[in-house]
């Protein structure tokens, strides 16, 4: 390890020269430095370039910045020459720290999903091009770790899952258990991992009357589903309700029960819903329904607490 003055008189070259050079082998790996304090200065000015004199005063005034004792410079602390092994064995770590990093993740996004294609994957705002995720997922389906194939109609291309949520997909789609069981009715907060419809995700929903209608993806939305399909929007912790189908009365007595889950959120200590399909609730039929979940009519609104 040699310090830069003694670089550059067994080199025959100026210190702003070696300064120059040992500038650029340290940002091609070649070298290595003992501080940081190199680093912060910045690069120094390269004295070959026109207007070098005002350059370097340019390059003294900034890294006198990182110098609050004021004592003139003498390049830092000490340079190494690394050795073509050592960078070989930094390089190997680098790849294998990419590749284990890169497996989390992809772990990660299937625990959540359970089911991971690329449209899934665009909800997310990682800076990691689909092309190593997917590559990343065949390499688990060669090991036997999940499956690959075509289990949701509406998404593109090739579709990995989780051995359990490819079975529960498959169980689901059989049109003799959907004949003979009850529809099963859930609420899912818009912004949940496992909530595919709404503006920015994979399924867009669409108004029956209101083409101008959108759902948004925020806090304070939900979507009250049947057997997978969005049948009423929640809007703005319970404000606005709209029905996205026509259900049979006891489908809409079914769903409506799923409101009141909504006072589960810390955050929500009343409910109060003011419009149904973007008219006054207590006009609607929804109001009847309403008042047998405990539901109080109160001026322009209906109304429900959480009881304590």
């Amino acid at each position: 390890a040699s310090f830069v003055h003694e670089i550059a008189a067994g080199t025959d070259q100026t210190t702003a020269e070696c300064n120059s050079r040992l500038w650029q082998l340290i940002w091609t790996g070649h070298i290595t430095n003992d501080t940081y304090r190199i680093i912060r200065s910045g690069k120094p000015p390269d004295p070959a370039l026109p207007g070098s004199r005002k350059t370097r005063i340019r390059g003294m005034m900034r890294q006198a910045q990182f110098n609050p004792t004021g004592r003139r410079r003498t390049g830092g602390g000490r340079w190494t020459l690394l050795s073509a092994s050592t960078k070989s064995e930094n390089t190997t770590k680098s790849k294998t720290s990419t590749v284990e990093t890169l497996e989390a993740i992809v772990w990660q996004l299937l625990f959540r999903y359970g089911l991971l294609c690329r449209e899934i994957y665009d909800m997310e705002t990682l800076f990691i091009p689909w092309r190593s995720v997917y590559q990343m997922l065949v390499r688990f389906e060669w090991r036997g770790e999940i499956r690959r194939g075509y289990f949701v109609s509406g998404f593109s291309g090739m579709q990995f899952a989780l051995p359990t949520a490819a079975e529960k997909i498959e169980q689901f789609s059989q049109p003799a258990s959907k004949a003979t069981s009850l529809p099963e009715f859930l609420l899912i907060n818009s912004c949940d991992p496992a909530n595919i419809f709404g503006a920015g995700a994979p399924q867009s929903i669409r108004h029956p009357e209101n083409a101008d209608w959108s759902f948004r993806r925020s806090q304070g939305n939900y979507l009250i589903l049947k057997n997978g399909d969005p049948v009423i929007a929640i809007e703005n912790r319970g404000q606005r309700l709209t029905p996205l189908m026509d259900l049979s009365s006891t489908d809409y007595q079914l769903a409506l029960k799923k409101i009141p889950l909504l006072l589960r959120n810390p955050g929500i200590r009343s409910i109060k819903i003011e419009t149904w399909n973007n008219a006054p609730v207590r006009n609607t039929f929804a109001a009847t329904l309403l008042k047998e979940l405990g539901f109080r009519d109160e001026f322009k609104q209906m109304i429900l607490e959480r009881s304590f």
